[in-house]
């Protein structure tokens, strides 16, 4: 049976903290946890090592740690792949040029072409987890490519939400937008859910993000907008899309929140 990365043993989880605290090089000492053969140890370490990159001191850790969570991404294990895979989204979330294109003095994913081709790989990985965190992680990084934003589209449909865990389908519709310009099928997809009781309104803050927003979609923001009893967040969310389509798109949305049928 998996050990959860959620239920770690407590002589694993005290031992990394031990190899992470106490040695003086905490990528060198990840290295050689990594090549244990206890699974349950390996994915501890990457746990703590990955949660010690949140800290002041781990921003440091970042640059270097990426080859080595790259590489555990080749883990036999998939626990540990999945606590590589979260790392390495993490990073990509804090230092993406593409999300954040006046960002410096920052790690950069995209220096090494071999990052790229392993976030590529593990979007088609045995783990669900694994293929929907790649998948995040790379749209984050990289602009998608029109059969990647198929596989992230195949993934939201197939999702199946665990108790306690993350749903992970509104990452996925944002990494459909992240660099502004997604395929016609993507776009189509996007606009489709804006009726989704669940995903409506962080459809229409992709919609919002576009630098084309589709034609046929503001039909739809006025449609929602005439609608009675919508929540605050919706209606900003609706009068976000319409500012991407103009002045005279924002008042057709303002007056028809104003005056619902």
């Amino acid at each position: 049976m998996k050990t959860s990365i959620y239920r770690l043993p407590l002589f694993a989880l005290l031992f990394c903290v031990v190899i992470l605290n106490l040695k003086a090089d905490p990528i060198q000492d990840l290295k050689k946890s990594l090549s244990g053969n206890d699974p349950s140890v390996r994915a501890s370490v990457v746990q703590h090592f990955v949660i010690s990159l949140g800290t002041v001191n781990g921003q440091s850790l970042m640059a270097p740690a990426i080859p080595v969570l790259v590489e555990a991404l080749s883990d036999p294990d998939a626990n540990v792949r999945q606590i590589a895979i979260s790392g390495l989204r993490g990073i990509a979330a804090l230092t993406s040029r593409m999300v954040y294109p006046s960002i410096t003095n920052a790690p950069d994913l995209t220096a090494d072409p071999s990052t790229q081709q392993a976030l590529l790989k593990a979007t088609s990985d045995s783990d669900p987890t694994v293929r929907e965190l790649a998948l995040e992680a790379y749209g984050i990084t990289y602009k998608m490519t029109p059969d990647l934003e198929q596989k992230t589209i195949d993934a939201f449909n197939s999702y199946e939400p665990k108790h306690g865990q993350e749903d992970y389908r509104f990452a996925l519709l944002g990494t459909l937008v992240n660099d502004r310009s997604p395929s016609p099928v993507a776009t189509k997809f996007i606009v489709q859910k804006i009726d989704d009781p669940k995903f409506g309104t962080p459809a229409l803050q992709s919609l919002a993000s576009l630098k084309e927003p589709p034609p046929d979609a503001l039909p739809k923001l006025l449609s929602e907008a005439g609608q009675h009893n919508i929540s605050e967040d919706r209606k900003s969310a609706l009068k976000m899309a319409a500012k991407a389509y103009g002045p005279d798109a924002q008042a057709q949305v303002g007056q028809a929140l104003a005056n619902p049928r």
